[in-house]
């Protein structure tokens, strides 16, 4: 629902309502106000939902800190519209996708993979880097996606597959992900400070391997140079963190996903020491491992 009355010019959201943090934009909060040239955003902000600014003005500006662009940005779907071998050239692959996203003005981080026989795992894995026609530009951090709507911009690729692979196209699984940086969904929650520990703030909701494992991907997607590849087996030093498809060391896996994103990594035991009474009322499981933010952002 849209706000009323329907704001102009300059819109400054709070931090705080009536002593509560303002943590949320609800969908289509702002739809349609075409007379808004400028909204500033609290570093409180947690989401913004969907269509949140659609159809404002397309000179529309925000003050908002990177870190939370990057909280509140979401990826709602990446669809590849077409990918297909060069009729000229059948060692070139011609892809076409595009990224929708929840605000098209905050950047998303975008890179690609691919996958032989289309089995989905590091056994199989590729990272294409051999791009031509100009068409690099098309990956990387910082580009700007598409808002879920009537018009869509659609991104090309252009990979010279007989660059980086030699293998057959008919055989190949194309994949793009992107992110805007903040590869895993967290709900921080925090526990006071007690006579013999500081107050300690993580996310209650448990991520899952799935996830870590989505995010390893895009890790070595990314070419970050912490990760090796060995017959099939993503590595951190001497530490084997996937096989396959699957995690292999989970909590090694966790926290090295964590530590990527600046968190550190706890587990529900070491949580449960932490404070016993408060445990069992967080509702944790009693193997997970969570995020917990660092002291200088609790």
């Amino acid at each position: 629902m849209a706000v009323s009355p329907v704001p102009t010019g300059t819109l400054d959201i709070p931090s705080t309502l009536g002593g509560y943090p303002v943590t949320s934009i609800g969908d289509r909060a702002f739809y349609g106000c075409g007379g808004l040239t400028s909204v500033t955003i609290p570093d409180s902000m947690e989401t913004i939902g969907t269509g949140a600014f659609y159809g404002c003005t397309n000179n529309l500006s925000y003050v908002i800190s990177d870190k939370t662009k990057k909280r509140v940005q979401r990826v709602n779907s990446v669809e590849i519209v077409s990918a297909q071998p060069r009729p000229a050239d059948p060692t070139i692959l011609d892809v076409v996708y595009r990224v929708n996203v929840q605000v098209p003005a905050f950047p998303v981080n975008v890179w690609v993979l691919a996958f032989k026989d289309g089995v989905r795992s590091f056994a199989n894995v590729v990272r294409p880097e051999t791009f031509v026609d100009g068409t690099s530009g098309s990956i990387g951090d910082g580009l700007i996606g598409q808002e879920v709507g009537p018009s869509y911009t659609e991104a090309r690729l252009s990979w010279q597959v007989s660059a980086d692979w030699a293998i057959d196209l008919a055989k190949v699984k194309f994949e793009v992900l992107a992110t805007p940086g903040n590869w895993l969904p967290f709900e921080w929650i925090t526990i006071s400070a007690t006579s013999n520990h500081a107050a300690k703030t993580f996310s209650r909701k448990a991520i899952s391997q799935q996830q870590v494992l989505d995010a390893l991907y895009y890790l070595y997607a990314d070419g970050d140079a912490g990760l090796t590849l060995e017959n099939g087996a993503l590595k951190s030093g001497s530490t084997v963190l996937v096989v396959g498809n699957s995690l292999s060391n989970v909590q090694q896996a966790h926290s090295y996903v964590f530590a990527k994103m600046g968190y550190s990594s706890i587990t529900a035991a070491e949580l449960q020491s932490f404070d016993s009474n408060a445990y069992p009322r967080l509702g944790l499981g009693s193997s997970p491992v969570y995020p917990v933010k660092p002291a200088a952002e609790q």
